[in-house]
């Protein structure tokens, strides 16, 4: 991680150094697209920021960045919120599923 001033981490992401301060105590938190900046700035990955752990980063190659965006506003989420919205992409996927072994014996 690249060691900077909140002033300079500010000047590098165009955010406010009382914006970072209240990021680093906890106050408040970033939007996507702030703490994918501020990520970019440190050199780490967001996973890192959220974690402060590399080991827990799980490397994923998402082609579809859209999707990619969606997941990292989910890891933003509190746990109930997140675990919510897996439970919907399992049931989804379970449908899928469904719809396809019903597809095969009908034919």
């Amino acid at each position: 991680m690249k060691k900077m001033s909140q002033e300079e981490l500010g000047q590098l992401t165009d955010l406010n150094y009382n914006h970072i301060g209240r990021y680093e105590r906890g106050d408040s938190r970033p939007s996507a697209d702030k703490l994918k900046a501020l990520a970019e700035a440190l050199g780490v990955t967001t996973d890192y920021l959220l974690s402060g752990n590399e080991d827990n980063v799980t490397r994923v190659n998402l082609e579809d960045q859209e999707l990619l965006e969606m997941f990292q506003k989910v890891q933003l989420l509190p746990q109930d919120k997140k675990e919510s919205i897996k439970d919907l992409i399992e049931a989804y996927l379970f449908r899928e599923k469904v719809r396809k072994d019903i597809y095969v014996l009908t034919k």
